[in-house]
C-alpha cells in the first residue's frame, strides 16, 4: 500500500476498515497515523468494541477537517454513552443529510437528554421498521406524559416481531396508561415468550 498515491491509499484503507480487515488497516497505518483518512479508517475499526477509542480517532480526523467524520463521530459519541455529544452534531447536521437509522440514533439521544421535542421530531422524520423503532416512539410519548400515544406506539411495537422485552415494556406502559388488564395480559405474553427469564 505505500507505494500507491496517498489518495488511492486513503481510499483502498477505508474500503479495508468497512470490510473488516482492521488488522491489514493498523499494519499499514502503524502507531502514528497522520492523515484523517487514516484515523477515520482506525475509528472504524474501533467500532463497535471500543467507542471511546473510536471517539478520539473520528475528533482527531475532524481536527484535521474531515467532515466525513461528523456522522461517524456522532454514533461513537452515542456508543460510548455520551447521547449530550452525540446529539450536538446530529443538530448540526442538515435534516436531510440524516437517513432513518441517524434518525432514530438522534431521538434516542434527545431522549437520553430528556430533550422530549426533539426526540419526536427526529422520531417523526424516521421510518419505522421494527418494535425497537415503535418502543422507542412509545418511550417518548412517556417522556412527553402522553400515555395514550405512548400505548398506542407500544401497540404497534407488538405487531412488528416483537421479543419478550417488548410485551415487558408495553406491561410497563399499560399499567401507567392505568390499563391493568393489558399490563397483566402483555406479562402473561412476556412470560410465555421466555419462561426461564420472568422478570
Amino acid at each position: 500500500l505505500a507505494v500507491l498515491p496517498a489518495d488511492q491509499r486513503g481510499q483502498l484503507v477505508a474500503r479495508l476498515a468497512e470490510s473488516g480487515h482492521c488488522d491489514i488497516v493498523q499494519r499499514q497505518i502503524g502507531a502514528s497515523p497522520t492523515s484523517a483518512g487514516d484515523l477515520r479508517a482506525l475509528g472504524r475499526c474501533a467500532m463497535p468494541g471500543q467507542p471511546g477509542s473510536a471517539v478520539v480517532y473520528y475528533q482527531a480526523a475532524l481536527a484535521k477537517g474531515d467532515t466525513a467524520a461528523r456522522l461517524p463521530l456522532a454514533y461513537a459519541l452515542d456508543a460510548a454513552g455520551d447521547p449530550a455529544g452525540a446529539l450536538r452534531i446530529w443538530r448540526s447536521v442538515p435534516d436531510a443529510e440524516l437517513d432513518d437509522s441517524a434518525r432514530l440514533t438522534a431521538a434516542r439521544d434527545a431522549l437520553a437528554v430528556q430533550d422530549n421535542a426533539a426526540a419526536e421530531r427526529y422520531w417523526q422524520q424516521a421510518k419505522r421498521r421494527g418494535a425497537d423503532d415503535w418502543a422507542l416512539g412509545a418511550n417518548i410519548a412517556t417522556g412527553r406524559k402522553d400515555d395514550r400515544e405512548a400505548l398506542a406506539r407500544q401497540r404497534q411495537a407488538l405487531q412488528n416481531q416483537p421479543e419478550a422485552a417488548h410485551f415487558y415494556a408495553a406491561a410497563g406502559t399499560a399499567q401507567l396508561a392505568g390499563d391493568s388488564a393489558q399490563s397483566t395480559a402483555w406479562l402473561a405474553e412476556a412470560v410465555r415468550r421466555e419462561p426461564d427469564n420472568p422478570r
